[in-house]
């Protein structure tokens, strides 16, 4: 998930050109696009989410337990589908969606938001640790939410902007080299800000 992209080179090849008269020359493509995959992670950092949360399309679902907590919803990590979800008895045993629990928010996909706690249908869920196992793709969302995609781009063109302009917010260090402003832009943060996760949490 380390390289997942939240904007694609094409994206902000074409940003850059709209600010700029001349295109932009093949041998500075690479770096162009890790500039891209650098300031995706950043923003993973900043919303303090998983690698590549928000762009699961195409992830395997995995396995995670999580110990029940003897009320009617469990937290557990964010989600954007579940194949299965299972509770410890002498064994693991499948529950059926609807009947025996339900994903919660209940519109999520329609809120642009994850799944981030399951719902007990027939009471509480017994406290017993790593007494749920869940199978899911685990993240934020499947597809790159818009505002996380402009964040990308603003972040991706901005660093590529300044090392045309030789690093100006560079400066020396005490040993004699350069140190480099690599925090996130306060545009691309004032985005961030608004951005799902909001602080998580049952809401």
């Amino acid at each position: 998930m380390s390289n997942v992209q939240y904007a694609t080179l094409q994206a902000v090849r074409s940003e850059l050109t709209a600010s700029r008269s001349e295109d932009i020359s093949a041998d500075v493509l690479a770096t162009l696009e890790s500039n891209i995959v650098a300031a995706s992670r950043l923003i993973d950092r900043y919303k303090g989410v998983e690698p590549g949360a928000y762009k699961t399309a195409g992830v395997t679902a995995t396995v995670r337990y999580f110990t029940g907590n003897g009320r009617q919803w469990l937290q557990v990590d964010n989600f954007t589908s579940a194949t299965e979800v299972a509770e410890l008895r002498n064994e693991y045993t499948a529950l059926t969606i609807d009947d025996d629990y339900n994903l919660w928010p209940y519109d999520a996909p329609a809120k642009g938001e994850p799944y981030r706690a399951l719902e007990n249908e027939r009471g509480t869920w017994p406290i017993r640790k790593k007494g749920i196992r869940v199978t899911a793709v685990w993240g934020v969302s499947a597809n790159v939410p818009a505002d996380i995609e402009r964040a990308c781009k603003i972040q991706a063109t901005r660093w590529y902007m300044r090392a045309l302009n030789s690093w100006q917010d560079s400066a020396v260090n005490p040993m004699g080299g350069l140190n480099f402003v690599q925090t996130l832009d306060p545009d691309v943060k004032a985005i961030l800000d608004a951005a799902y996760p909001h602080g998580g949490g049952l809401r």
